[in-house]
């Protein structure tokens, strides 16, 4: 009757360390899912970062070309000119204003120009 306390005795203890390691490896592989799913977001941000730095140069760009007329009705002699670029723009084919509207906006980020509209719209 001892011998059999001490064989059940075993059976039990060796199925609650088994269970433990089963646990243990399952804590683990969820461990390792979810740095791999932290490291793959990392990779992904700093390649968006890479690739906003490489075009950030249109910022700038459209930034100054929507800026000169501005700058340019302060000075005597110019405004004439803006005024007539205006009046020319006025004239240009709505397709070409789209794809004007379109550049401008992959320009200057349409994700935020998204984001902007979707908070005005919860409001």
């Amino acid at each position: 009757m001892n011998s059999l306390f001490k064989y059940l005795n075993y059976y039990f203890e060796s199925r609650h360390t088994l269970l433990k390691q089963h646990v243990d490896l399952q804590q683990r592989y969820q461990l390792a899912l979810i740095e791999a799913r932290i490291r793959q977001l990392d990779s992904s941000s700093s390649l968006s970062q890479d690739t906003s730095q490489l075009f950030s140069w249109k910022d700038e760009w459209f930034t100054f070309l929507f800026s000169l007329p501005l700058f340019l009705c302060f000075f005597p002699g110019f405004s004439d000119y803006v005024s007539a670029g205006f009046e020319a723009l006025s004239s240009i084919p709505v397709w070409y204003q789209y794809c004007v509207a379109f550049v401008l906006a992959s320009a200057f980020g349409y994700k935020k120009l998204l984001k902007l509209l979707t908070i005005k719209r919860s409001l």
